[in-house]
């Protein structure tokens, strides 16, 4: 019986938060309502008030919880990949944008929601500062650390968001290919 409770609030919670896509994509973040979100569900407004405030108590959550997926991301420690291959983080990083390429791609639009991109280029800068494996060595540098990581945490944001309006054209490993390289082309000319 409590499987099957779990499995109907999942169910509740997947509907409201792709309805909240949907929407945004649709009306733009400021003019949904909850109602529009409920109907768009085809679930009743009690339903959504037991699982959210808010519409902005649903976007909260859903913006969380796909960062945490994206932060698992990088939660390995792994050895600098040898020339030419991609980074398994870069790799599973990409995967996570094309599994929820809905997401990002309204989410970085101009009807997403503004701070957006601000968090998402935040989880890129602290993943790389946590990840240094992910860097060739830093050596000498010609700019301070912290500009090489808000550099590139703005660049990562970018390319993203090119290959999501793109239709995602490349795959996840081509993507995370290139990524590798210019974070090392870019490393290198900065030593």
């Amino acid at each position: 019986m409590e499987a099957k409770l779990d499995a109907r609030i999942k169910r509740s919670r997947k509907l409201l938060r792709d309805a909240l896509v949907s929407l945004i994509q649709e009306k733009g973040y400021d003019r949904l309502t909850v109602r529009d979100i409920t109907e768009r569900a085809t679930v009743n407004r009690s339903t959504f008030y037991q699982h959210y405030r808010d519409k902005e108590d649903l976007l909260r959550q859903l913006v969380k919880e796909v960062l945490d997926e994206l932060r698992s991301c990088f939660g390995e420690t792994e050895p600098l990949p040898k020339d030419g291959d991609p980074a398994p983080a870069f790799v599973r990083m990409f995967e996570h944008f094309a599994q929820n390429g809905d997401f990002y791609r309204v989410m970085l639009s101009e009807r997403g929601f503004p701070r957006f991109q601000f968090y998402l280029e935040n989880v890129m800068r602290v993943a790389m500062q946590k990840r240094k494996d992910l860097l060739p060595p830093q050596g000498e540098w010609a700019v301070p650390f912290d500009f090489f990581l808000h550099y590139i945490s703005s660049a990562h944001t970018g390319m993203v968001a090119w290959w999501l309006q793109g239709d995602m054209a490349y795959s996840p490993k081509y993507m995370a290919t290139q990524l590798t390289r210019l974070i090392r082309s870019t490393a290198q000319a900065l030593r």
